[in-house]
């Protein structure tokens, strides 16, 4: 089975838009050529774009709040990369459960150091914690985010939603 090529050239992911897919034969992985809003050129690979939410270049990405130094991802910075990428990313894996929906990310957010000012560091209480919407018909806000653990997330998903407000 042979998958489709998705034309990437044209979309913003963060900071970057693609203007071009690189024209080295053979390249793989597929590397595209983005301009990011600094004027900076990057070129990150299609699955740092689509999977890993890569939004903007090194420059900007590493030095503005140091969550990503070295190429090393913070887990508060990787959340938030994560997030933005679900809701702004129509090939991002999880989009149809969030953009895809109508999910969205509020403007301020769309900054890391808005959102590291908002939510704070991602807890590290030796259990798994994530970004957490407390009503999930809503978007990602200061007021309808917490940072949660996986039980807590798990008696908060739409079908359990839906059984509390129809009851």
């Amino acid at each position: 089975m042979t998958r489709k090529k998705l034309d990437l050239i044209g979309m913003r992911f963060g900071k970057l838009t693609v203007v071009s897919e690189t024209t080295a034969l053979g390249t793989f992985p597929r590397k595209f050529h983005c301009k990011c809003d600094c004027g900076s050129d990057t070129f990150p690979n299609y699955s740092g774009l689509v999977n890993r939410g890569v939004s903007a270049c090194r420059s900007c990405a590493y030095t503005k709040h140091g969550h990503a130094a070295r190429g090393h991802l913070t887990p508060t910075y990787h959340s938030w990369s994560s997030m933005v990428a679900r809701c702004t990313n129509p090939n991002h894996q999880k989009w149809e459960f969030y953009g895809g929906r109508g999910i969205t990310v509020c403007p301020e957010w769309m900054d890391f150091s808005k959102f590291l000012e908002d939510m704070g560091e991602k807890p590290d209480t030796g259990r798994r914690m994530s970004i957490e919407r407390t009503d999930n018909s809503k978007g990602y806000y200061k007021g309808n985010c917490i940072w949660a653990n996986q039980s807590i997330q798990m008696l908060n998903t739409r079908r359990i939603y839906k059984k509390k407000t129809t009851t």
